[in-house]
C-alpha cells in the first residue's frame, strides 16, 4: 500500500519558505532601500512610504507562505523522522526565551542531530513487506532466467 502525503514535504516546504523570503528581502533592499542618502523632506517621506508599505506587504504575504510551508511539512510522509526539522523552523515564531541568536542556534543544532539519528537509526530497515520482497526476488530470478 502507497503511503499517502506529499513526498519530500519538508523539503519542499522550506525552499518555499525560503523562494519567498531571499525574493522578499532580496528586491526589498536592491529596489526599495537602495535609492541613496536622501537630501530633502520630500526624498525622507518617500522612503518612509516605500519602506513602510514593502514591510506592510511582506509580512501580509509571509503569512500565507509560512502556512502554506507548514502544510507541506505536515503532509510529509516521514512526519515521525521530520518533527525536529518542523519544530525548529516554527521555533523562530515562538517567543524568544533567550536574547540573540544563541538559543536559535542550539535548537537548530540539536533539531539537525536528532534528524541525522533518526535517518541512520532507520537506514537499515527495509520499507517494504516480506511478502513484496519475495515476489521482487523471484521476478528477478524470472528475468534472469
Amino acid at each position: 500500500m502507497r503511503k499517502r502525503g506529499v513526498p519530500f514535504g519538508v523539503l519542499w516546504g522550506i525552499l518555499i519558505f525560503a523562494a519567498y523570503y531571499y525574493a522578499f528581502l532580496g528586491f526589498g533592499v536592491y529596489f526599495v532601500w537602495d535609492v541613496g542618502w536622501p537630501h530633502d523632506l520630500l526624498e525622507w517621506l518617500k522612503l518612509l512610504g516605500s519602506s513602510i508599505g514593502y514591510l506592510i506587504l511582506g509580512i501580509i504575504g509571509a503569512v500565507p507562505i509560512f502556512l502554506i510551508s507548514i502544510y507541506f511539512m505536515i503532509r510529509d510522509r516521514n512526519i515521525g523522522q521530520n518533527w525536529p526539522i518542523i519544530f525548529a523552523f516554527v521555533y523562530w515564531v515562538l517567543p524568544d526565551p533567550l536574547p540573540g541568536p544563541i538559543d536559535d542556534a542550539v535548537v537548530f543544532g540539536i533539531s539537525m542531530a536528532l534528524r541525522v539519528w533518526f535517518y541512520y537509526k532507520t537506514k537499515n530497515s527495509f520499507p517494504i513487506s516480506d511478502k513484496e520482497f519475495s515476489s521482487l526476488l523471484k521476478y528477478q530470478r524470472q528475468i534472469e532466467e
